[in-house]
């Protein structure tokens, strides 16, 4: 069964998640769904995650679950807008020390 055939809109893992997929303004999302920020640059090791009413942050890609774009969504499945789901909770974010710019 491919992905395509799949009814229950699963969330494709991301492969290697790395600067060609992920890309400025993508919404970046928790394990729990809830929102992060958006993508404001993307770079060799990293990207930039604009926070609203935070600091932004620059989020190691290992710590990407899970790439999701709209085009490769199931038939039934919401339409989003293309989004990355970190490995953590929306919440834990700030515990991770991660840089700052």
């Amino acid at each position: 069964m491919t992905s395509s055939d799949d009814a229950r809109g699963e969330i494709l893992p991301a492969n290697t998640p790395g600067a060609g997929q992920i890309e400025v303004e993508m919404v970046v999302v928790g394990i729990d769904g809830d929102p992060i920020g958006r993508v404001k640059e993307v770079r060799e090791q990293d990207f930039l995650v604009n926070r609203p009413m935070a600091r932004d942050v620059y989020v190691p890609y290992s710590f990407v679950l899970a790439m999701d774009n709209p085009a490769d969504r199931v038939r039934g499945g919401p339409v989003e807008e293309d989004h990355v789901t970190l490995t953590i909770p929306s919440g834990q974010v700030d515990d991770q020390h991660w840089r700052h710019p």
